[in-house]
């Protein structure tokens, strides 16, 4: 095995803090919005990264992508909603 090399990658933080300011400000079964997302594969991709980073932080999360149809949306360009929620595991 010493001619091998084996990469072991170093797991994305970057939607942790959605979650964890989720848990802080509103508690467990609170849904948010992440708005301003162009497209679908990537509301979909954001979608999938929270999901893991509620397997990182150890609580369970709900999330799904919606497409955006209200015309008074803060997001100016934005065509989907990435919907997401938090529960206590247990």
């Amino acid at each position: 095995m010493a001619d091998k090399v084996r990469y072991v990658m170093r797991k994305n933080e970057t939607y942790d803090v959605y979650l964890r300011d989720l848990v802080a400000q509103r508690g467990y079964g609170r849904e948010r919005h992440y708005a301003g997302v162009a497209d679908q594969p990537t509301a979909d991709q954001i979608r999938k990264a929270l999901r893991n980073a509620g397997r990182h932080l150890g609580i369970s999360v709900k999330a799904y992508w919606q497409v955006c149809d209200d015309n008074s949306c803060p997001a100016s360009p934005c065509n989907y909603h990435v919907v997401y929620s938090a529960y206590d595991p247990a």
